[in-house]
């Protein structure tokens, strides 16, 4: 690989001397840009070939910092920089003893957030916002404790086993991710407001034990059973459509009430969820748009 980045990069300057030497570009000398294209689409699909590979080419890779004594180090640049700006530092070490004062951080919408380490320093967050970026590993957050709010939303995450010793969260969202087993999320008791909505979710039994929960969205996974509902008495809010449900019944269980609403827009209910299951649950009072 490398010695056709050199070659290729021996024939550029070669052209460009060449065409120096001449006076100019003549339109029988060969194309120099043309050259310089090629170089750029070999190191393009070098870096190509490395990330599908999960390896960082020699051009994208950074020497690696190393943390004195109460110190903290933050491998990806974005962070870093975020960092830098909360805490008016241009540059020199970031303490410890500073970040440990953050409770609230956000990198949202960023886009390239990759690599979270570090921010498990910041051990008084009580909020964390990762919103749009490509973090798939999120070991970093297993320690911080006094989350009581976490957004993770549409990001490269599908396992959320980091997750399940945050048991102070009241609002959770992994919205757009590649989640299929949440029974991390099962210890989680204080949640109130829960987003899943396009993951790759089957089993919601670890739901069942949620009972504070007052919004729940599971729009676009692959739900067929919803009967660890039947527990969620406190629901306000109940977002369902895009996965294959037939069978609402479980519903009449949790005793759903006055200004209760489910969404389940074109899902394939059968005959008893449409003719009995549903008038039940608008006469409690409860809205529901299929």
């Amino acid at each position: 690989m490398m010695n056709r980045l050199w070659f290729l990069a021996a024939i550029v300057s070669a052209m460009l001397f060449a065409s120096l030497a001449c006076g100019g570009g003549s339109a029988e000398q060969p194309d120099a840009g043309d050259a310089e294209q090629a170089l750029a689409k070999e190191v393009e699909e070098d870096a190509r070939r490395a990330r599908r590979a999960g390896q960082k080419t020699e051009t994208e890779q950074a020497p690696q910092q190393v943390a004195g004594e109460g110190e903290v180090v933050f491998p990806d640049e974005i962070v870093e920089e975020t960092v830098r700006k909360r805490l008016k530092q241009d540059d020199g070490p970031i303490l410890i003893a500073d970040v440990e004062e953050f409770t609230e951080f956000s990198v949202a919408l960023q886009l390239y957030v990759s690599n979270i380490s570090g921010v498990e320093r910041m051990v008084n967050l009580t909020d964390f916002d990762l919103t749009q970026n490509t973090t798939s590993d999120i070991s970093a957050l297993a320690g911080l404790t006094n989350l009581t709010r976490l957004d993770l939303a549409q990001n490269d995450i599908s396992d959320i086993s980091a997750l399940a010793g945050l048991t102070n969260l009241t609002y959770l969202r992994l919205k757009d991710n590649q989640v299929s087993d949440i029974s991390p999320l099962s210890g989680m008791t204080e949640l109130t407001e829960l987003d899943l909505w396009e993951n790759q979710i089957s089993d919601i039994s670890p739901l069942a034990g949620l009972t504070k929960i007052e919004e729940l969205n599971l729009t676009s996974n692959d739900i067929t059973d919803i009967s660890p509902l039947s527990s969620l008495s406190n629901l306000r809010l109940l977002e369902l459509t895009k996965n294959g449900i037939t069978d609402l019944s479980p519903l009449l269980e949790a005793g759903l009430g006055e200004g209760a609403t489910i969404r389940l827009w074109n899902e394939p209910l059968d005959a008893n969820s449409i003719e009995v299951v549903i008038p039940q649950l608008e006469a409690a009072g409860v809205k529901v748009q299929f």
